[in-house]
């Protein structure tokens, strides 16, 4: 191969590789919903999700004030536990004093 064809090769290459990164780009920007109007008065959310193994995840749910724990896997889905109470705080990393 002679300088120029090497130099069309390699221009040719940067190109390929720039368009494939703005079509990334423009994939990313457009999977993230922003070109979507924002709905600010949604009544569904995901409060916290664990995966319990390789094929189930345990999932807690708010539907308007009331928060429901559902299990998820291949098979289907469980609700375990409906009308959740919501902790006010959490003693997690805290010392009991009162031992």
């Amino acid at each position: 191969m002679d300088t120029p064809s090497l130099l069309r090769f390699f221009l040719a290459f940067a190109m390929v590789m720039a368009l494939m990164g703005g079509l990334a780009f423009i994939l990313k920007y457009i999977s993230q919903n922003r070109l979507a109007p924002k709905n600010s008065n949604r009544r569904l959310s995901v409060v916290e999700v664990l995966g319990l193994d390789a094929k189930r995840r345990a999932m807690i749910l708010k539907c308007d004030e009331d928060e429901h724990l559902v299990i998820l896997s291949q098979s289907g889905e469980t609700i375990v536990q409906q009308n959740l109470k919501t902790p006010k705080s959490t003693t997690r990393g805290k010392k009991n004093t009162n031992a």
